[in-house]
């Protein structure tokens, strides 16, 4: 799978809810069809509240292509401005990144619908100075989300839906906002918010926190924004 992740925010005078609505209606079925072969998955979100940090985007699109020369016959278009099809989104905002990325599943529970998720968390952060974003996505990955894993299961379960932790491998357009993130998604509002408490006291087997500034990833990176959003499956292939 290949994947592109574009940032935005709304030009002066919109508003995220506007630019949100825009983005949905730009990507009609005959739109995908007629500009988007190969296209398996289009989710369109917006922040609803930010948790902590600042806010370098508050509207998002995530594309999974099933192949790379379709992510990249699209990512042409994009700089020749053909797309996206709709011109009344892309003249109300600031295009803030394009990035193509590379994600891990880490968890999915296949028995409740993606768009059904009744509270989503996305984090992003990136490693301090000299450090690599594609190890500290390694990092999180073999080492930080197991222990992640064990917090859910011992307060959490069964309310976490999708665990996906993400690296930005080039940048397309703009600038470097972020390198790395992670998102989650929860059938269960009290259990995400169990999970999050217990976050705040939660140790490691040395002593050590798991997270916070001082945790295992926390040393090695600097938080962005954390941020609670809505989003919409709006294609899923077949």
């Amino acid at each position: 799978m290949s994947i592109v992740l574009g940032v935005y925010v709304p030009k002066k005078g919109g508003s995220v809810e506007q630019a949100f609505q825009s983005h949905m209606k730009g990507w009609q079925d005959e739109n995908i069809k007629a500009s988007a072969s190969g296209l398996s998955r289009i989710i369109i979100g917006r922040v609803t509240k930010l948790d902590q940090g600042s806010a370098l985007f508050t509207n998002y699109g995530h594309m999974t292509w099933n192949d790379r020369a379709s992510m990249d016959a699209y990512l042409e278009a994009i700089a020749g401005g053909q797309m996206p099809p709709d011109a009344a989104f892309t003249d109300g905002i600031d295009r803030r990144g394009l990035f193509r990325v590379e994600e891990e599943l880490i968890f999915e529970n296949k028995d409740t619908a993606l768009q059904k998720a009744q509270a989503i968390r996305f984090n992003v952060y990136s490693p301090k100075e000299g450090a690599d974003p594609e190890d500290i996505f390694k990092f999180h990955v073999d080492v930080h989300a197991p222990h992640i894993m064990d917090t859910v299961a011992k307060v959490a379960t069964p309310g976490l839906k999708r665990y996906v932790i993400g690296w930005v491998s080039a940048v397309s357009a703009g600038k470097p906002l972020f390198r790395n993130y992670v998102k989650m998604w929860w059938d269960d509002v009290t259990a995400m918010h169990r999970y999050l408490a217990e976050l705040k006291v939660v140790k490691l087997p040395d002593g050590s926190p798991q997270s916070g500034p001082q945790g295992e990833l926390g040393k090695q990176v600097v938080w962005h924004m954390n941020a609670f959003v809505d989003e919409r499956v709006i294609f899923q292939s077949k």
